[in-house]
């Protein structure tokens, strides 16, 4: 990964502070609570599948429900 990469990597992770006093789970039904709540985890989840499509050089997908 290039330093800028990194650099801007870390700068949007910063803009998506988990929330104060909130203990995330991750069952079988993946990550459960409000909405309100998850920004931090979705995006930190993107990060994860778009380096993964990166190193395997595939497709790769998020499911989120309602």
């Amino acid at each position: 990964m290039k330093e800028e990469q990194r650099l801007l990597l870390l700068h949007s992770s910063s803009l998506f502070s988990p929330p104060q006093g909130v203990k995330l789970s991750y069952g079988t039904a993946g990550f459960r609570a409000d909405a309100s709540i998850l920004k931090s985890t979705v995006h930190r989840v993107g990060i994860l599948a778009a380096l993964r499509s990166l190193k395997t050089q595939s497709a790769v997908g998020l499911m989120i429900t309602a």
